[in-house]
């Protein structure tokens, strides 16, 4: 496995760890629900542990007013026709329905008692849930770019993800049932409680021990966390290749390869496709992209023919424009290059902002954009200066518009204050940064 390889598959290892740690935080979660549970349970039999079978006063209290007036039977006819010992067929299945009735109506009784803790742990789990797949679309959109960045050879301004984005890639159905994470989570809810209904209402008919019920209870539990196992890292697999091909796109990496993990638990699929080439716009989900199956630890890495391995101190690449190879900044760490080229570039926040002397900032320059993809961007500091300036020049006539110039602690800035446009900017010079300081 070439340095780039193991770069990718450490980034897919990191997101999937976030998977991990969110796996164990939800099973703390399940073992709460099942305790409190299970106290439910033991504190509902313990209540009704001295009655052996449903008491005729009870069992009275469920026959409806259309069944009493039939019978037309007072209670204490009721218990003298139940200390008889043979009576009519009629009354013993008027009996019979009654303490059937009660059973039915406790066993769901105790079930709406304890339904509200499998209800918890689903509104839980999906708030929790839509955050974790936040946080990995988010950050492997940033580090791919880091990444392939530094693959192609080239470092340049990204912008930063936007918050439709990323609900839109966490949200959006991607499988073939169309249904979304959420969708699930609620289905593995509903399924859990129809079987605890039923375990209940069981338990109630045959006439067992609390013992019985509460085991089954757990291993309906067991089921459950499997499936939301295996629903947690699935879509986490799913969003984190998903922020890996958008960024793909974004940085006009045409083509990705399929990488797998090789080892004994490596699924056919998995090995048959690894290395495999596949154009971006060919990307479809457990067809050419991963995740191929559940638990599926494949990655893709972008694909650029030609892209020598690095060395020591700088990494070699080859340049997309001019075909030659071209050493970029091997020493330039993810945290740098992130405060560089992605923090405070967002262009479009000084849309609308007035400076101090009352101009409205409309735009960007051409010029100030592309300065922007070859060097740091200072947002903070064009703001400064626009809104908090040491020195604010005349205005400067000229043929093909007019400029007035900015001084700011940290960056200088050349608007046109007719149309409110940014023409460009750049550090304040320590010298300027003394004369005007001092005038302050």
């Amino acid at each position: 496995m070439n340095y780039w390889e193991k770069r990718f598959e450490k980034l897919k290892r990191q997101q999937m760890g976030k998977a991990e740690t969110f796996t164990a935080a939800m099973r703390r979660e399940y073992m709460k629900a099942l305790t409190s549970l299970r106290k439910e349970v033991l504190d509902w039999y313990y209540r009704y542990a001295e009655e052996n079978e449903i008491s005729l006063a009870d069992a009275r209290k469920e026959l409806d007013a259309r069944e009493l007036k039939a019978f037309r039977l007072t209670l204490k006819e009721y218990i003298k026709l139940a200390k008889k010992k043979d009576l009519p067929q009629k009354y013993i299945k008027m009996l019979d329905k009654a303490s059937i009735r009660a059973r039915l109506d406790r066993s769901q009784e105790l079930y709406i008692k304890t339904s509200r803790y499998v209800e918890e742990l689903a509104k839980s789990q999906n708030l929790s849930m839509r955050s974790l797949l936040s946080e990995v679309y988010e950050d492997s959109v940033y580090k791919t770019a880091y990444e392939a960045q530094k693959l192609k050879g080239k470092f340049s301004t990204f912008k930063e993800v936007a918050k439709q984005d990323i609900e839109t890639a966490v949200s959006k159905p991607w499988a073939s049932d169309g249904k979304d994470f959420s969708q699930r989570i609620w289905e593995n809810k509903a399924q859990l409680m129809n079987t605890l209904q039923t375990e209940m209402t069981r338990s109630f008919m045959i006439g067992e021990g609390v013992a019985p019920l509460i085991n089954r209870i757990q291993k309906r539990f067991n089921v459950s966390f499997s499936n939301a196992c295996r629903l947690i890292e699935t879509e986490t697999a799913y969003v984190q290749e998903k922020a890996m091909l958008d960024t793909y796109d974004t940085l006009d990496v045409e083509q990705y390869q399929i990488l797998a993990v090789l080892d004994l638990k490596t699924s056919d699929i998995c090995r048959h496709l690894d290395k495999k080439v596949f154009d971006r716009k060919d990307a479809k989900p457990g067809i050419t992209m991963p995740p191929f199956h559940c638990y599926c630890r494949s990655t893709t890495v972008p694909y650029i023919e030609g892209v020598t391995d690095a060395t020591e101190a700088t990494r070699a690449a080859r340049d997309l424009s001019t075909g030659k190879t071209v050493f970029v900044e091997g020493d330039l760490h993810y945290e740098e290059w992130y405060n560089k080229y992605v923090k405070n570039t967002d262009t479009g926040a000084l849309t609308g902002l007035k400076t101090s002397n009352g101009i409205t900032i409309a735009k960007l320059s051409k010029h100030q954009q592309e300065r922007a993809d070859v060097r740091s961007l200072d947002l903070d500091g064009i703001r400064d200066a626009l809104i908090n300036p040491l020195h604010i020049g005349e205005v400067v006539v000229k043929e093909n518009g007019n400029s007035q110039r900015f001084i700011g602690e940290a960056t200088t800035v050349n608007i046109n204050p007719d149309t409110g446009v940014i023409i460009t900017s750049w550090p304040t010079g320590k010298s300027r940064l003394r004369k005007y300081k001092k005038g302050k």
